[in-house]
């Protein structure tokens, strides 16, 4: 039984890490032992801790907790002993668990458990449920090939669960806006198949998709805020990649990632594997628009995740990188700006579904 305390437990109670430190660092030694103990089981460790120089100061971090640190990591310890904890995020088909930073709200239909993949019409974009929680946006100054434009790093809280496209806006499901005569047809650069995503797409393009999708489903769909989207990018992760700080062999779709696809064309959407959230292409493949204007830095940003409508709102943001552009952009906090009605071969798009948490919108 090994779901019964999980990383968002302890997340939960620690959210202010900075201003409780010893008691953070007694949180991340329960998170290492219990990932150490479970990951030689084969059971799926909720949050392995890969940095085991936590274990070998295992004193001196009870100790920065004081009394009250010790007392919590007692009641902590005797929670998971009697099974008490609280429920975990879903565990995916290879059995590992998300890893999210928090549970999802009370008043969450179970049909949208965080992790759950669902569509709303036969050929609409498969979803996968978001869980709520925070997280810190941007790069740290000592991440390489940062930008300074990814600064300086805040945190974010996303209140609302969320559905976010599985995948990239495919070739195949632009046709389906364009057969409703909704979309103006788009060139796919002759590489011919549907199920690569569609490219040569403006930001004021994908807004005309949206719409369509909208109307034809009763559901709300969007483009992400720049925030929503990086935080499903890092699926839980702080690293540059969700894999880690390297660029890695066959990760993802970039001038420079692959030695199967090295910077020549996109790639079916799906080729590489998903992200602790479940989702492909998060990094590479094509650059995703996303619905913020475009600012110099986060100064000013929202801090509860939401669309920023305020900067220079004749050019848009896209985030994760692309088949032609080299690994420096294929990092979690990258970013990029472009006018708002080019399109260009590089650039394409993912769909965000606005989940009713009341429960009027659930899933077919």
């Amino acid at each position: 039984m090994v779901s019964f305390f999980r990383c968002n437990f302890a997340d939960m109670i620690f959210s202010g890490q900075n201003a409780f430190p010893g008691l953070w660092s007694l949180y991340r030694i329960i998170q290492s032992i219990w990932g150490l103990v479970f990951a030689g089981a084969g059971r799926g460790a909720p949050c392995v801790i890969r940095d085991l120089t936590v274990i070998r100061d295992l004193t001196g971090r009870i100790a920065a907790g004081g009394v009250v640190g010790v007392g919590v990591f007692l009641v902590l310890m005797s929670t998971a002993v009697a099974g008490l904890g609280v429920m975990a995020p879903p565990v995916d088909e290879a059995g590992e668990g998300f890893g999210v930073m928090s549970v999802a709200p009370a008043g969450l239909p179970k049909s949208f458990r965080a992790g759950e993949t669902f569509r709303d019409c036969e050929d609409c974009p498969e979803l996968v449920v978001i869980p709520s929680g925070v997280f810190v946006m941007g790069s740290p100054i000592t991440e390489r090939e940062r930008d300074f434009e990814e600064g300086p790093q805040h945190e974010v809280r996303v209140a609302d669960v969320f559905a976010l496209g599985k995948y990239e806006v495919t070739v195949g499901q632009w046709q389906g806006c364009l057969s409703a005569a909704a979309c103006a047809p788009i060139s796919d650069r002759g590489w011919g198949d549907e199920q690569r995503p569609v490219i040569n797409v403006s930001w004021n393009a994908t807004q005309e998709y949206v719409r369509w999708l909208s109307e034809k489903t009763g559901q709300k769909y969007r483009l992400p805020s720049e925030a929503e989207w990086e935080y499903a990018a890092r699926g839980g992760t702080s690293s540059a990649r969700y894999w880690g700080a390297d660029i890695g062999v066959d990760k993802a779709n970039c001038h420079g990632c692959s030695e199967i696809f090295d910077g020549e064309q996109t790639t079916a959407v799906g080729s590489f594997a998903a992200n602790p959230f479940g989702l492909h292409d998060m990094i590479g493949n094509v650059w995703e628009w996303v619905g913020d204007c475009w600012n110099d830095s986060y100064e000013g940003a929202p801090a509860d995740g939401s669309v920023w409508t305020k900067g220079d709102c004749r050019l848009g943001v896209l985030r994760g990188g692309s088949w032609g552009y080299f690994p420096r952009s294929a990092r979690a906090a990258s970013r990029h700006r472009a006018e708002r009605e080019i399109g260009l071969s590089t650039n394409g798009f993912r769909v965000l579904r606005v989940i009713d948490t009341e429960g009027s919108s659930s899933p077919p």
